[in-house]
């Protein structure tokens, strides 16, 4: 992304942040980023940005700049809680058979369920066993579906429970803010399920289909966040014979 369309990114957000609190990331070296929330942007040039937060007031290089949101985001705890970073790797999305919201027969049907598998990969462990406790990932699946009519709606899913948002839209920062609570959980994984790999295990969720009923799933897109950003994003057109907009899931209309 050049200087110049981020540049263009963040002078959209200074009206409404000049007044409400907003959120900013950006780069604090090569491998570190900073979150830094309930900010106003002062002024903003081509090679910096001027930021006030609380009392005081901050510089950083346009360059340095990862994201910014309108929304004022919650952080929890700014502590460092030791927890790994991690990466996930999808090894594989199960769809049903049905390529709709019920599964089995007219008279005995059941939810239909997606089946989703992946590895978890630590990074920078030494090997010490207390670093393979994680932040528990958090999965959003959006499902693209049509009906008999071509009316198509959305349903939006999520794991674990506690990553639950009140979606009314894609909204980036409202998930983050659910990544960033002091609330979310760490997770131990199971030694069984290492591999020779002494930093990858396997796992394996489910998200049951509900609300879908004998609507038609078109097209599904995941989001998993990490630690503290998201860290895999998967999407697949279910049915090839629908016309279906790149960014269908993070549109206001479909």
């Amino acid at each position: 992304m050049s200087k110049f369309i981020v540049f263009l990114i963040v002078f959209i957000g200074v009206v409404s942040t000049q007044l409400m609190g907003g959120t900013l990331i950006y780069k604090v070296n090569k491998n570190e980023e900073k979150i830094i929330s309930d900010i106003s942007i002062l002024s903003i040039d081509r090679k910096q940005v001027v930021l006030k937060v609380g009392n005081g007031i901050e510089r950083i290089a346009l360059t340095d700049l990862v994201k910014y949101y309108d929304t004022n985001i919650k952080i929890g705890s700014a502590f460092d809680d030791g927890s790994s970073q991690y990466d996930v790797q999808i090894r594989g999305l199960k769809k049903p058979a049905s390529r709709t919201g019920y599964a089995g027969s007219q008279k005995n049907r059941t939810v239909s369920v997606i089946d989703l598998e992946y590895d978890i990969s630590i990074k920078n462990n030494s090997g010490n066993q207390s670093r393979k406790a994680i932040k528990q990932p958090y999965f959003y699946l959006y499902v693209l579906t049509t009906d008999e009519n071509n009316k198509r709606k959305v349903f939006v899913y999520h794991y674990p429970d506690a990553a639950k948002c009140n979606f009314k839209n894609y909204d980036e920062a409202l998930m983050m803010e659910k990544v960033l609570s002091s609330e979310r959980e760490s997770m131990f994984l199971e030694h069984g399920k290492w591999q020779s790999n002494a930093n990858l295990s396997w796992q394996s969720i489910k998200f049951k289909m509900d609300g879908i009923k004998e609507r038609k799933i078109i097209a599904t897109y995941l989001i998993v966040w990490g630690k503290d950003r998201i860290i895999c994003e998967e999407g697949e057109i279910w049915d090839p014979t629908y016309s279906i907009h790149p960014d269908w899931y993070a549109r206001p209309t479909h």
